[in-house]
């Protein structure tokens, strides 16, 4: 399922994106492309895993630690 979000505004390392049902998502401004611009529209792409596993937690663990900023593995 594909999304459509308008970039909302940049605070500091996050950015804050509305969907558009103007529900608010904050994501790490790390995970954008750098020449994004207040306004613009992001597409985003949803989807379950397919496969399960190491591979799987492995990235769920990487992407819940820069959610929340810590070095843990």
């Amino acid at each position: 399922m594909i999304h459509r979000l308008i970039l909302e505004r940049i605070e500091d390392d996050r950015v804050i994106l509305l969907t558009e049902d103007h529900q608010m998502i904050t994501l790490p401004a790390s995970i954008m492309p750098t020449n994004i611009t207040t306004g613009q529209q992001i597409y985003c792409e949803l989807k379950t895993s397919l496969i399960e596993g190491p591979a799987d937690e492995h990235l769920a663990k990487a992407v819940l630690n820069e959610l929340l900023k810590t070095d843990e593995q």
